[in-house]
């Protein structure tokens, strides 16, 4: 039988599969990076304000999307209680207009509908050649 720390470390090389959520690491990265920040630096143990900030912006953004708390956690190393007081300090901070993380949150915001938009084109531009079953 493996060690369970082994297993743990299998799992996370991989992409992460939880729950009924599937997402690749691509895409944690792409949101991860709409804040300026990589999914590497991101999942770090660092309490940086700017950091924080930024994470708990993608918690947010995840749990918004249908991820589970302890989902969100196991992405990035987290505890589920960790992504709870994340997500709650981050309702904080924008209720109070915190300049600094005002900063971050709209740099995602305007990041993300980039990325949205740029998305959206790319698939439109796509020919998919439809034909109906008649035909």
């Amino acid at each position: 039988m493996k060690p369970l720390s082994e297993i743990i470390e299998t799992q996370k090389s991989q992409t992460p599969k939880i729950g009924i959520q599937i997402i690749d690491r691509n895409s944690i990265d792409y949101l991860c990076k709409c804040t300026g920040f990589d999914y590497e630096t991101l999942k770090q143990p660092s309490r940086e304000q700017h950091y924080a900030f930024a994470r708990n912006i993608i918690f947010d953004h995840l749990r918004e999307i249908g991820f589970s708390f302890n989902e969100i956690g196991l992405i990035f190393n987290r505890s589920h209680a960790t992504v709870m007081h994340g997500i709650t300090k981050k309702n904080t901070f924008l209720a109070l207009k915190d300049p600094l993380f005002l900063t971050y949150y709209n740099k995602f915001r305007k990041n993300y509908y980039q990325l949205v938009v740029e998305a959206f084109d790319i698939f439109m531009s796509n020919d998919f050649n439809i034909q109906s079953d008649g035909e």
